[in-house]
C-alpha cells in the first residue's frame, strides 16, 4: 500500500517552524564579559581585581600585553575513606569529601573566550583583542 502524500500546508508549516529553531541553534549564547572595559580609562588594577592575575604577560617598551584564558572546568570532588579508632578496639570507617582547589575563592568571573589586553606604560587599557 502506498501512503498518501503530505498536504502542502503541513510541509509549509514544518518548514516555517524549523527555520527559527535552526537560526537559534546557530546563535552564539556566550555573554561578553569584557564590555565593562573602557579603552583609555580602565586600569590594570581594575582588570586584575575583576579577572584575577593573567595567564600570560608580555612586556615591551610601550607597556605590556596580558592574556586571560577561559576558566577551566572544575574538577570533581574526591571522596577519601578514613579510619578512626572506635570503642572496644573497633575501627570506624567513613568517607570524607575533599573539594578541589582547597577552598580557593572562585568568585572572579573569567572570560568565556581567550582575550588579550594591551596596557600602556601607565597601566591603562589601550586595546582589547577578543
Amino acid at each position: 500500500m502506498r501512503r498518501p502524500p503530505l498536504p502542502p500546508r503541513f510541509l509549509a508549516a514544518v518548514l516555517l517552524l524549523s527555520v527559527p529553531i535552526l537560526l537559534l541553534a546557530c546563535a552564539e549564547t556566550s555573554v561578553d564579559r569584557t564590555s565593562w572595559i573602557q579603552i583609555g580609562k580602565t586600569t590594570k588594577s581594575e582588570v586584575v581585581a575583576h579577572y584575577g592575575e593573567p595567564d600570560l604577560v608580555f612586556n615591551d617598551r610601550d607597556g605590556e600585553t596580558v592574556t586571560y584564558r577561559p576558566a577551566r572546568q572544575p574538577s570533581p570532588s574526591i571522596e577519601v575513606p578514613t579510619a578512626q579508632a572506635g570503642p572496644f578496639g573497633t575501627t570506624r570507617t567513613q568517607t570524607q569529601t575533599i573539594e578541589p582547589g582547597l577552598g580557593k575563592d572562585k568568585s572572579s568571573p573569567r572570560p568565556q573566550k581567550e582575550i588579550r589586553i594591551r596596557y600602556d606604560a601607565q597601566g591603562v587599557v589601550q586595546d582589547v583583542m577578543r
